[in-house]
């Protein structure tokens, strides 16, 4: 469930994210514009998440939060993408609600917490 974010056919607050279908939806998320399922009526939707001021600041790419820390990069194995990106200065984060690990050059978001945690050097890499 995100938090309001409501069904526009049901009301319902039981919602999930969907697939994906075009370019332009992927496009749209980098702005904060998701499509999204609700898990009662099965309708499809697109809903802004975020106000503009929100681009900037990293968030979870599967619940949209913004309670972030770091992970610990010796005791994950980092995919060779996400390697790269940690070399091209991309942070370590992780989602404190669904424990998501990923990597992203936006900025923490003011009153979110410092990222925490020994170990996150690229020197492990």
């Amino acid at each position: 469930m995100l938090p309001g974010v409501h069904c526009p056919k049901c009301q319902s607050a039981r919602i999930r994210t969907s697939s994906r279908r075009s370019a332009w939806e992927k496009v749209g998320e980098l702005f904060g514009f998701a499509v999204l399922r609700c898990r009662d009526c099965d309708e499809r939707f697109r809903s802004g998440l975020f106000g503009i001021r929100d681009v900037f600041y990293s968030r979870c790419p599967l619940c949209y939060r913004t309670n972030l820390s770091s992970w610990i990069l010796s005791r994950y194995h980092i995919p060779r993408v996400s390697r790269l990106l940690l070399r091209l200065g991309a942070k370590p984060r992780r989602c404190a609600a669904c424990r998501h690990n990923f990597v992203s050059f936006r900025l923490l978001k003011k009153g979110d917490p410092e990222l925490r945690g020994p170990g996150c050097s690229l020197g492990s890499l």
